[in-house]
């Protein structure tokens, strides 16, 4: 009699378990590592930052006729406001373009600390370079660089099936930190042109 009431209860504990892990590798819901956007930032703290200025004056053109590009100094003058609590490292985006057609031009980076909780007022001297022979007719638009990747916890689409949430939701920080490691934005060099050699000769 026990026999078959314990047989009974196991196959009742069959018939529940095995849909309800069927169901939920099937429903999705957003993923805690992301929340749901698919994507993440490199750069933690980064989110606190604020960009509130960013002016750019053309102060010298050059012509370089033997590289058969010109060369357009600008200096830059940067109004970035650290809401957050913490100290934060990160990267401006400088986007050189022709104000006229809006074409990007060429890009640069600049590498600022940003301390904590604190409004401060950057100026830099920058380069950029261009096939463009036009004077006076070229923008600096400035941007914050989010350092954003693809989550690969849920393939970049910010939705995971529900019976895997909670292991993502308790390793979050642990997936985090593994995929800031080994995605870390690196972005291009600066070249700056006066440190050639060839630069006082002209090319």
């Amino acid at each position: 009699m026990f026999k078959r009431i314990f047989s009974k209860k196991k196959y009742v504990a069959f018939l529940i378990v095995v849909p309800s892990l069927m169901m939920t590798s099937i429903l999705e819901t957003d993923c805690p590592v992301c929340e749901g956007t698919g994507t993440m930032s490199v750069m933690p703290g980064i989110e606190n930052v604020e960009l509130t200025n960013a002016e750019s004056e053309e102060i010298y053109m050059a012509r370089d006729y033997c590289a058969m590009y010109f060369l357009y100094e600008y200096n830059i003058l940067l109004s970035l406001k650290n809401n957050g609590p913490d100290d934060v490292s990160g990267w401006v985006k400088l986007i050189f373009r022709d104000f006229k057609h809006g074409s990007v031009l060429d890009i640069q980076y600049l590498y600022i600390d940003f301390p904590a909780e604190t409004h401060t007022d950057y100026t830099y001297i920058v380069w950029f370079r261009s096939g463009l022979d036009a004077p006076l007719m070229t923008e600096v638009h400035a941007e914050l660089e989010t350092g954003e990747i693809p989550d690969r916890s849920c393939n970049g689409t910010g939705r995971v099936s529900m019976n895997t949430w909670p292991l993502g939701k308790y390793l979050r920080e642990s997936f985090q930190e593994k995929e800031r490691s080994e995605q870390e934005f690196r972005p291009p060099i600066y070249y700056d042109p006066t440190t050639d050699p060839d630069w006082a000769e002209g090319g």
